[in-house]
């Protein structure tokens, strides 16, 4: 009968590095109890992410042994193009076949891996949750053979429930992951943490009132971290990279269909059919363009999908959904209080349609929708019905974030009309955006004047509080997506092996040993040994994650308009980011580097 857990693991962050590095300990099967505590309820804000995981991370992910599932939620990506819309250059342009790679071939187990794989954030999120509840019958394996997901739309009869492959709506409620998964509590936001004094157990308060207690405490909470904030005293605050980020996923129909979406009076766009998306963006290819002010990046995510996303210079937060929203709000709202023969409150609001003192009525006739309905691009149609309005339409403020699916996809819209040299099939491909997919966010990142030096508190109690991911090292999201993901996932199996090695029965006798000592209370000898795989994970991931930070915000400093000799300045310095690395330099970025001790450290890949 195996004992009760000793040691108790405290994860803020139910995202793929939490879920990760709580699967790893798993797999690991030492005798810890790891918790993890999330402050969103439900998942279904993550619709429109998706990622373009790079190959460190695929070797991460198949260690943990979810390369069934794997194989079926993703699709890999061979090629990746870069082009200078200004100047017609080829910034970036190399594909495996260049390379030596067969990907066919699973028989070298991870050698030949792709580069990278297109995937939705929130299917990872599902396989990662899966393996937790223990359906490894459903998501294991060490090979990664890509395949359609058994509930595609190449499916005739697909499949529902836990046993399908890709996410559905609402699908964390009616899979039962609520009920699942004991260990991970959602809707609980750290408020703040304590660290004893004496025999440094780490206590826990949520706004909620709820507290707990245990002997280490990790922050996976993403860039704009509570753990990094309490644990750094705000010394390393989000840093905004002066642009908007506009991302969604399209749907390819097949057969082609001729649907349209009017953009104006006199222009509307067609839906592009399957030649057209393979001409402007191959399969398995990640192609992207840079303009002066934007950049717009197009992949393939597998099962007749395309993830997008839309850089666009913005000085200020919220500047341009501040600019182009809020007067579509003020419009729908003036058009639903006509409707309702309702006296129109708009004596203080600005010919512009800025919120400044916008009153709301008190008898409204609110009724709850989710998406405010879609309004002209050019000029508003005041003779359009609107029966459902949500409050959002009369908030003092357009918030990035915030915008509804239907919004941000108007945004990127309009903002592409306005760019120039703007890719063909570009407008096309947001315009067919589901709302649901589609989000928007201020691009922000952790790279400012002080370069951080350690993910933990180095002289109180160092490992007792410790940081991974985003909430480490936040990175600028760029137009062919965050290389953040990646390492947000080899953080986790670095500390994963870190852990399972230190604290495994024998290395604990044997640090006992060297340091000659009899400790009558477990948790001071914890403290001896977090101080020693604190210093561990810093000398393995420092270095490699605040490399990785520069050449992402070197990467978005880019696509700022620059005079001409600045631009030439930027064009060197950007030196060896993805613009201009080798194929062999971007295989090795933010790889898991355990030195060449490879038997000294635990393996992830014996489950049950």
């Amino acid at each position: 009968m195996e004992s009760k857990p000793t040691r108790r693991i405290i994860i803020i962050g139910a995202g793929p590095t939490g879920l990760c590095l709580a699967l790893a300990l798993k797999r690991i099967n030492i005798n810890l109890k790891v918790v993890i505590y999330e402050s969103n309820s439900y998942y279904t804000d993550l619709k429109s992410q998706h990622w373009n995981l790079w190959k460190p991370a695929i070797k991460a992910l198949l260690e943990l042994g979810l390369g069934k599932r794997l194989g079926k939620i993703s699709v890999p990506l061979t090629n990746l193009k870069s082009t200078d819309t200004t100047t017609g250059e080829s910034l970036c342009n190399w594909s495996i076949d260049n390379h030596n790679v067969n990907i066919s071939d699973t028989s070298k187990e991870t050698d030949n891996l792709p580069p990278m794989i297109g995937v939705r954030k929130i299917d990872l999120i599902r396989m990662l949750m899966t393996a937790l509840v223990g359906r490894e019958d459903l998501v294991s394996g060490q090979k990664l053979d890509f395949s359609n997901a058994n509930n595609s739309d190449f499916i005739e009869t697909p499949v529902e429930g836990i046993e399908a492959d890709l996410a559905k709506d609402d699908w964390f409620t009616n899979e039962g992951f609520d009920g699942l998964l004991p260990d991970i509590q959602f809707g609980y936001t750290l408020e703040s943490y304590l660290i004893s004094a004496t025999i440094g157990t780490v206590s826990l308060k949520f706004t909620n009132g709820h507290t707990d207690e245990g002997t280490m405490l990790i922050g996976c909470d993403g860039v704009h971290s509570l753990v990094r904030s309490f644990l750094l005293n705000d010394r390393f605050p989000v840093q905004y990279c002066k642009q908007l980020c506009i991302h969604g996923i399209t749907k390819i129909q097949v057969p082609d269909t001729n649907e349209t979406y009017k953009i104006t009076d006199d222009q509307e766009l067609k839906r592009i059919n399957e030649t057209d998306i393979h001409n402007f963006c191959s399969s398995n290819s990640v192609n992207t363009w840079v303009g002066s002010d934007y950049s717009f990046g197009v992949s393939h995510l597998g099962n007749n999908m395309l993830g997008w996303s839309f850089n666009v210079s913005q000085p200020q937060p919220d500047e341009l959904a501040q600019k182009w929203i809020m007067p579509i709000r003020r419009q729908a709202v003036i058009n639903f209080m006509q409707q309702k023969n309702t006296p129109l409150p708009i004596s203080r609001m600005s010919s512009d349609g800025s919120a400044g003192e916008w009153q709301v009525p008190e008898d409204n006739g609110l009724t709850p929708s989710a998406e405010i309905p879609a309004t002209p691009r050019i000029k508003p149609d005041t003779s359009i019905a609107y029966p459902k309005l949500p409050a959002i339409a009369f908030e003092a403020e357009a918030t990035s974030e915030k915008l509804s699916g239907v919004e941000a996809k108007e945004l990127a819209i309009r903002l592409g009309m306005e760019a120039a040299r703007l890719p063909k099939y570009a407008l096309n491909i947001m315009a067919f955006s589901e709302p649901h997919f589609t989000g928007c966010l201020n691009n922000v990142d952790l790279y400012g004047e002080d370069e951080m030096k350690s993910y933990t508190s180095a002289k109180f109690h160092p490992g007792r509080v410790m940081l991974l991911g985003d909430a480490a090292h936040g990175l600028a999201t760029s137009s062919r997506g965050s290389h953040g993901g990646s390492l947000g996932i080899c953080d986790a199996i670095v500390l994963a092996k870190i852990i399972g090695h230190d604290f495994s029965p024998s290395e604990i006798n044997k640090t006992k040993k060297e340091l000659k000592i009899t400790l009558t209370d477990p948790e001071q000898l914890n403290g001896i040994i977090l101080d020693q795989i604190s210093r561990r994970y810093c000398d393995l991931r420092l270095r490699v994650c605040n490399q990785a930070q520069l050449d992402a915000r070197m990467e978005a400093v880019w696509v700022k308009k620059e005079p001409g000799f600045w631009k030439n300045l930027l064009t060197i310095s950007v030196g060896h980011t993805w613009v201009r690395t080798s194929f062999d330099e971007m295989m090795e970025k933010g790889k898991v580097d355990m030195g060449d001790e490879r038997e000294y450290w635990p393996s992830l890949t014996s489950y049950k």
